[in-house]
């Protein structure tokens, strides 16, 4: 399509303006910790959360089955929020 973000075209329009976003795996957090928990303590250091869910934590090498004692989130914030993450 052509045009820019902000016109109709074909009766299509983007319903909200879309922020740029970064993405961080949080592995190796304690397997009771959930979204939600991830969530706020991102958002207490003043970051816009965009997204944050549950994944599947990595294999160490020596590991054999399904990994149980650790949790690990997909976390998805502004990006403009990354410099705050530095610090």
């Amino acid at each position: 399509m052509k045009g820019n973000s902000s016109s109709i075209v074909q009766g299509l329009s983007a319903a909200a303006e879309l922020v740029d976003n970064a993405v961080f795996c949080g592995g190796n957090l304690h397997f009771r910790v959930d979204a939600q928990q991830l969530s706020e303590f991102a958002r207490k250091l003043v970051v816009n959360v965009v997204s944050c869910y549950k994944i599947k934590p990595r294999s160490q090498r020596n590991e054999i089955g399904p990994v149980a004692d650790r949790a690990a989130f997909r976390l998805c914030i502004d990006f403009a929020d990354c410099e705050k993450t530095a610090q």
